[in-house]
């Protein structure tokens, strides 16, 4: 969990603003001050749906908070649960094959282009924020799994 003093970032935009640091492409809406805390709500449920020979629909049920997720990390692996690594706060993780950033109010999620099959494993992981000051939550076990039909 970040902590942030708020006189001190107010001194730091107002040097940046009377040095005209700013980018040209500087949003004030994206300023420090807009930074939340970690989502306070928990996965309460993460389950597969639709199944088809290259593809998996997962599905999950967030129990709300204080505050809310911004969106959703879901990592998958082949090898198990124990070789999908766990996210960095400050680190955000690109969209992959076994790797998805939803946008909270989804709470669904298709992986395609899969191995038939082939046993999946799936986390999921909450977040606030997005690049340097992106925010995951780390529950505890909180995954699913999915052995691909023979279709």
């Amino acid at each position: 969990m970040r902590v942030y003093n708020k006189f001190s970032l107010a001194v730091f935009l107002v040097f940046f603003a009377a040095c005209d640091l700013f980018p040209a492409d500087y949003n004030s809406t994206d300023s420090l001050f807009n930074i939340k805390s970690e989502p306070t709500g928990k996965i309460i449920a993460f389950y597969t749906g639709i199944t088809t020979t290259t593809s998996i629909t997962l599905y999950w049920v967030e129990e709300e908070g204080r505050v809310l997720a911004d969106g959703y990390l879901i990592k998958g692996s082949e090898d198990g649960f124990d070789f999908i690594s766990l996210p960095i706060d400050g680190i955000p993780e690109p969209d992959g094959p076994l790797i998805k950033n939803i946008a909270y109010g989804e709470n669904e999620c298709t992986i395609e282009n899969l191995t038939p099959r082939t046993l999946y494993y799936f986390k999921i992981f909450p977040y606030t924020n997005k690049d340097a000051e992106i925010d995951y939550r780390i529950q505890g076990k909180k995954h699913t799994y999915v052995n691909q039909s023979t279709e």
